[in-house]
């Protein structure tokens, strides 16, 4: 057996083929390998074990395992970035109108959060968190403003650009599941489960979606003008009409909250 010890603050890769983890307290090890099985599993008070970015799905198996007070299994999905304001559209020269405003961009959904698969013989039990709650979705981007219209002598005043269309806000990520199936190696491996205190918590909720973004304001009509022609008459050139208004998005979804499953065993089995 090896003793796979980290100096204090320090996050560290469990390497393949491993038959002993031991999380010192306080401490934090990253858990890079979809399976991981241990004869033992020893995580003392504020041990920490994260999931890797890009793991799915990770299987944790330990015939004799201690969980000290305060212990996290984090494996929750990231968070999606917002998406990118939409670019103003230029302003309309002579008699051109002005151009759109470009529609904002979307906004990433969150990822989904890690599903679990743990079989624990619990030597000793005191309290573990489980977070494998889905992303927030990343707010969608602005619609441009539609740029002005042209102004001149020779004609009526430019239309104003259309409004960029607004970003629809990204999803929410689905929760993870979570299967905890365990037996009694020794007299104080009894687990309890309470989502509000010491015991097992187990969070596996879908992540929120953003908002979109909001729709770009039409633009300028040209101005009007009054014109003196060479014989002396005046005349009004009309302004143009101001852009419209860009088009709102739909909502994105809500992530799914992910299952779970405990189950106590009377003996270790597949």
């Amino acid at each position: 057996m090896r003793k796979l010890l980290l100096s204090l603050l320090c996050v560290a890769a469990l390497p393949a083929g491993a038959e002993e983890l031991i999380v010192e307290a306080g401490e934090e090890r990253l858990l890079s390998q979809p399976s991981v099985h241990l004869q033992r599993l020893v995580l003392k008070d504020g041990a920490v074990l994260r999931v890797a970015a890009g793991l799915a799905r990770v299987e944790l198996h330990a015939e004799q395992a201690w969980i000290g007070r305060g212990v996290q299994l984090l494996g929750a999905g990231q968070d999606g970035h917002a998406g990118a304001d939409g670019q103003a559209g230029m302003d309309g020269q002579g008699c051109l109108p002005g151009a759109d405003g470009q529609a904002g961009g979307s906004g990433v959904a969150g990822q989904a959060g890690v599903s679990l698969d743990l079989r624990l013989g619990l030597q000793s039990f005191d309290s573990l968190l489980i977070d494998v709650r889905g992303g927030q979705g990343g707010a969608g981007g602005n619609g441009g403003i539609g740029g002005a219209g042209g102004a001149s002598q020779t004609c009526a005043g430019g239309l104003g650009g259309t409004g960029g269309a607004a970003g629809t806000g990204g999803a929410g990520g689905r929760g993870g599941d979570v299967q905890v199936r365990y037996w009694r190696a020794g007299k104080d491996g009894l687990l309890a489960v309470s989502n509000y205190g010491p015991g097992l918590q187990v969070l596996t909720s879908g992540g929120h979606s953003a908002q979109a973004g909001l729709p770009g304001a039409g633009g300028a009509g040209g101005l009007g003008q009054l014109v003196k022609r060479p014989t002396g008459i005046k005349i009004f050139r009309n302004p143009g009409s101001a852009g419209t208004t860009g088009h709102f998005a739909a909502p994105a979804p809500h992530g799914e909250a992910g299952r779970f499953l405990i189950e106590a065993q009377a003996e270790p089995r597949d």
